[in-house]
């Protein structure tokens, strides 16, 4: 079960807008598309809090697959089922 309150309120500390928070949910939880605004503002967040240079750069990876592993990880999701 996917407790959306934690999660509002761990995306509220990144400074996501509460409009976002429901998309971001569905980008990691369906695979929907992250819109530019959110992608925008997670990867700010990221760079400055862990996020390797090489993958901020798209260099060593991809920034979004990255920000949405760190926040499965964060969320301490293994598999998430719908």
């Amino acid at each position: 079960m996917i407790d959306h309150s934690s999660i509002d309120r761990s995306l509220r500390a990144k400074g996501i807008p509460k409009g976002m928070v429901e998309q971001i949910i569905d980008h990691v939880t369906q695979d929907s598309p992250l819109g530019e605004a959110a992608f925008r503002v997670l990867f700010e967040y990221y760079c400055c809090n862990g996020m390797p240079y090489g993958v901020a750069k798209a260099r060593d990876g991809d920034p979004d697959v990255w920000i949405k592993q760190a926040l499965k990880e964060e969320w301490s999701i293994k598999e998430w089922t719908n």
